[in-house]
């Protein structure tokens, strides 16, 4: 009966080793594709918003930086209709309408 006791314990006691072991490597694993995934869309949003403020200053000249400021934090779909749009901008103050209308 001892011996069946202390199989028993020691059986326990690996699988919740094992347990510890593989829901730790999980979350390890999981952790690194969700770090990896928006890090993919954080680079994409910067690539598209730098593209946007690019074709604006070529466009327009330079721009203020508080221009800059407020464009830099629009999420991604904004940036992505930004710059679809800029292509119909004819003065600098197109800039501010559409951004007074979009935020």
């Amino acid at each position: 009966m001892e011996i069946m006791t202390s199989w028993k314990a020691e059986g326990i006691k690996e699988g919740y080793k094992q347990g510890i072991q593989t829901g730790m490597q999980q979350g390890m694993q999981q952790g690194m594709q969700q770090g990896m995934q928006q890090g993919m869309q954080q680079g994409m949003q910067q690539g598209e918003l730098s593209i946007v403020i690019r074709l604006l200053a070529r466009k327009f000249g330079e721009l203020p930086s508080m221009l800059l400021d407020t464009i830099s934090k629009l999420d991604t779909s904004l940036i992505e209709k930004l710059g679809d749009d800029l292509l119909d901008f004819n003065k600098r103050e197109d800039i501010d309408v559409w951004l007074a209308e979009h935020i």
